[in-house]
């Protein structure tokens, strides 16, 4: 018993020390301060609207991060020299300088001399970091700049960013004829007198004299007359503009303590000054229609050489197989090289939210909504209920999938389609990273986080909807912008350049309307009637409006995306079957019934695009087969009508010569045919005359009687061909013969 007390004693004792160790490991991770976090970003001269467009999207993404981690942010720029324009350096500088990115600490690095309008920007960092040997200044290039620009850059320093930076030491920089000392001031009295070191020019230096204030030494950084170049040593010995110097890439980011990640470049930076930009608007429901003219739109785009796309895209939703291909259409466009945008001034709801999400990047208005995915389906009755929950499972894998290409959390967007799936805001305990995760993610082994509060409109029975300010803040998209221009700027589209926007030609339209039922059912009923007036009156011309007819079908068909070779070639092994039937082994029925029925499949699988994701496919079939039905009852009935019609039409007359009857019956005693083989027609004069076989007759075959070659029929017993035959009866365009033994 004593033995038995003493192990669960030491059993006690250590299940408490290990919790004791648990609580304090996870104390320390909690104390744990994150530590920065940053982007390198290599520009490339002359500055234009793309790097405007890469620094400021990466700074508003810093500046989220910043806000959501609690941690330091650095945008470390790599400033090249170069000749670039006055107006594109100053929009990039005045955006570095302004009030959107508050918490994120812009680093200029200089590992070679940078002069010219390039120089502003260094001036506009927090920090500038130089290789000792590069300079940095002589933005005039060896002229003096402009009155105007250079107060523009003076009201750029006084805005404090880098507060080893003054008026003086700039206008040094861009006005040769400006001098530049350092001056030692003495400031206060007495107990509180101290020295300050200032760089001043020479009137302000007599200036400060002529107040009384004491500048006991002054030594000469730039006479009047030279260049303002100054190199990262002597500035540093100086102690002006810079904090330090530093040769390496690797060297700056130590001195910030950023993580390796941040040395590598953004994959989507290699954009070329040449970038071609082309937009497609999506406008309303989105249906096969959509799809189709969509399609053809961003086909044209890309041959057209575009390698930026952008989607505008205003929609409440609709169908999700259009949704769901148009989404990986873009997706899939980024193996091309090719840079996809969604645009949202209102709304991206549902299937228009999914299709955004198939894009690189987002940017929505502040009060866009983007979300809901949830999948409908109209039940019996007519009333919309939600999905099954094998619908919902494949779309949470297709969002699940969009999410992992394009860097989103995947949790959010799954929630945006499962309306029972919670999501909260987690921090990773090593990083500090903050990402959004759903309870079966937070609880995978190998991961950090460290659940925080769940996101507002996950909980159960909700669909995730977002505006365009949450959007950003739970990385779903950019930062919010206010107006088309903003967007432009944001993604370097040049405001004086207008993109040119791909629309719907006159193809498309005729291609959409020989897509619809309507036109569906006229091509087929054409087609078929068509035929029935080739068979009865072979002149070639009306196989040929029926061949017609069929290739406008399954080109529209082709176009749309709808049809390919699969169809074609069933269609055309079906009409060859049927014209077996007719033509070579009538009565069997077999070649007949095959045939039909690969016709009916081939246009079925052609009037439409299958989607294992669409609930309405079963319905889409149903509505197909019914037109085709209506398209043969119609058929049906012309046949009938035309059966009695033709006989009768003046232009058939013509167009088929009766054959000069010769009478070879004198002999009055001389066998007579029953007179109800008689019939009215083109050939009714052709009863009792003899031919010969021109083909086998099995029963149908040609045979030349009275010098014209016809479709003739047996009675009932194969004839080989050159046999003798004769006409027994002629009924309308049908002509029966009997073999002359």
């Amino acid at each position: 018993m004593t033995g038995s007390k003493n192990s669960q004693l030491l059993l006690g004792l250590t299940l408490c020390v290990s919790m004791i160790v648990a609580v304090g490991r996870l104390s320390a991770q909690e104390g744990k301060a994150p530590g920065p976090d940053g982007q390198f970003l290599t520009l490339t001269s002359p500055i234009d609207g793309e790097d405007y467009a890469l620094v400021s999207r990466w700074a508003l993404k810093l500046q989220d991060q910043a806000r959501r981690e609690q941690r330091p942010m650095f945008l470390v720029l790599q400033i090249p020299d170069g000749a670039s324009q006055f107006h594109q350096v100053y929009g990039l500088a005045d955006f570095l300088t302004g009030q959107d990115i508050p918490d994120v600490t812009v680093v200029a690095w200089l590992p070679e001399s940078v002069t010219g309008h390039n120089a502003i920007l260094a001036l506009a960092a927090h920090e500038i970091v130089i290789a000792p040997d590069a300079e940095m200044g002589n933005i005039g290039r060896g002229k003096s700049v402009s009155t105007d620009k250079r107060e523009q850059v003076r009201q750029l320093i006084r805005r404090g960013r880098n507060p080893l930076a003054n008026d003086s030491i700039v206008e040094a920089m861009m006005n040769p004829a400006a001098d530049l000392q350092q001056a030692t001031v003495i400031v206060g009295e007495g107990a509180e007198e101290s020295r300050e070191v200032r760089f001043l020019n020479s009137d302000e230096i007599r200036k400060l004299q002529d107040e009384g204030m004491m500048v006991p030494s002054v030594n000469e950084v730039k006479p009047a007359g030279s260049e303002g170049s100054f190199s990262g040593r002597r500035m540093k010995q100086l102690g002006m503009l810079i904090s330090q110097t530093e040769v390496s890439r690797n060297g700056v980011q130590t001195r910030y303590g950023l993580p390796r990640e941040a040395l590598l470049e953004p994959e989507n930076q290699e954009q070329g000054k040449e970038s071609v930009a082309r937009l497609v608007k999506l406008e309303g429901p989105i249906d096969w229609g959509t799809e189709f003219h969509l399609t053809r739109q961003i086909d044209r785009a890309i041959a057209q050489g575009a390698d930026t796309l952008v989607v505008e895209i205003t929609s409440p939703g609709g169908m999700l197989g259009p949704s769901h291909n148009l989404a990986e259409k873009l997706a899939n466009l980024t193996d091309e090289g090719i840079r996809t945008i969604a645009y949202v001034p209102q709304e991206a709801i549902s299937g228009g939210g999914l299709i955004a999400f198939g894009c690189d990047e987002i940017y929505l208005h502040p009060d866009a909504f983007i979300g809901d995915i949830g999948p409908i389906e109209m039940r019996e009755g007519g009333q919309f209920q939600h999905a099954d929950e094998k619908i919902v499972s494949m779309l949470r894998e297709i969002v699940n999938s969009l999410a992992q290409k394009k860097g989103r959390p995947p949790a959010l967007l799954m929630s945006m389609v499962d309306r029972n799936l919670p999501v909260y805001r987690v921090i990773d305990s090593e990083t500090g990273r903050v990402w959004y995760a759903s309870e079966n993610e937070i609880e995978q082994p190998g991961n950090q986080w460290v659940k925080q509060e769940m996101v507002e409109g996950t909980q159960e029975g909700l669909f995730l909807t977002l505006d365009g300010k949450r959007a950003a803040t739970m990385l779903i998209a950019e930062s919010p912008v206010d107006s088309y221009d903003d967007f432009k700027q944001r993604v370097g589209i040049p405001l004086d350049d207008n993109v040119l926007q791909m629309k719907v030609n006159w193809n498309d339209r005729l291609i959409g309307v020989l897509n619809t039922r309507g036109a569906m059912f006229l091509l087929v009923v054409a087609a078929m009637g068509f035929f029935y007036l080739e068979l009865n009156l072979p002149t070639g011309f009306f196989g040929v409006l029926s061949a017609l007819c069929f290739v406008l079908f399954f080109w529209s068909r082709f176009l749309s995306g709808a049809a390919g070779w699969l169809e074609v070639i069933l269609f055309t092994l079906g009409i060859i079957c049927i014209m077996i039937e007719v033509f070579v082994i009538p009565g069997l029925g077999v070649m007949g019934i095959a045939g039909t029925g690969l016709v009916i499949t081939a246009l079925v699988m052609a009037s439409q695009t299958f989607s294992g994701l669409d609930p309405g496919n079963v319905n889409n079939v149903m509505k197909t087969l019914g037109t085709l039905f209506g398209a043969g009852v119609t058929v049906i009935v012309f046949a009938v009508f035309m059966s009695n019609l033709i006989p009768r039409l003046p232009f058939v007359r013509s167009m088929i010569h009766a054959p000069t009857i010769h009478d070879t019956h004198d002999d009055p005693e001389a066998p007579r045919l029953k007179p109800d083989s008689y019939r009215d027609g083109a050939f009714a004069g052709l009863m009792g005359e003899q031919g010969k076989a021109v083909t086998l007759l099995k029963p149908y075959g040609k045979a030349k009687i009275a010098g014209q070659v016809l479709d003739v029929v047996s009675q009932g017993t194969m004839i080989d061909s050159g046999a003798l035959v004769e006409v027994i009866e002629v009924t309308g365009q049908k002509i029966k013969v009997r073999e002359v033994s």
